[in-house]
C-alpha cells in the first residue's frame, strides 16, 4: 500500500512537495489518491517525488494522468521528481514522459516551476 509524506516548500506557499513510497496500483488507488487530490487545492503546485515507489502499474500511470488534468483545471500544476527506472520506463513507453512536467529531483522540480512563472508572470499549465 502506497503512503504519503506531505512537506510545504518553504519557498512558496503555493507549492507542496509530497514523498510517495510503497506501490502504485489498483489497490493503492481507492485509499491513498483521494488524499493527493486534497493537495490539488486551488492553484497550488504539488511535487510528487516518486523515488520511494516500489511497483507501478497502468493504475498508477492512469491517476498521475488524472492528477495532471485536475491540477491543469484548476489553474494549479504537477511535476514528478526522483523517478524510479521501473517508473520512467512505463511513462517513456507510453508517450506520457511527454504530457507530465517530469524532473531529475524536487529542487530541479520546484526551480522549473518557478522559472517558468518568472518567465511569462502566468505560470505553466494555465
Amino acid at each position: 500500500m502506497a503512503e504519503i509524506e506531505m512537506s510545504m516548500d518553504n519557498g512558496a506557499q503555493d507549492c507542496v512537495v509530497a514523498l510517495v513510497t510503497g506501490d502504485m496500483d489498483y489497490v493503492s488507488v481507492s485509499t491513498f489518491w483521494p488524499r493527493v487530490h486534497e493537495l490539488l487545492d486551488g492553484d497550488r503546485r504539488l511535487v510528487l517525488d516518486l523515488s520511494g515507489v516500489d511497483f507501478f502499474d497502468s493504475a498508477g500511470l492512469n491517476e498521475l494522468l488524472a492528477l495532471n488534468r485536475r491540477a491543469v483545471e484548476g489553474g494549479g500544476s504537477l511535476a514528478l521528481a526522483n523517478i524510479p527506472g521501473m517508473v520512467r520506463g512505463l511513462l517513456s513507453l507510453t508517450g506520457t514522459d511527454a504530457v507530465l512536467d517530469v524532473h531529475a529531483t524536487v529542487g530541479e522540480a520546484v526551480a522549473g516551476r518557478r522559472q517558468a512563472e518568472d518567465v511569462d508572470g502566468v505560470g505553466p499549465g494555465r
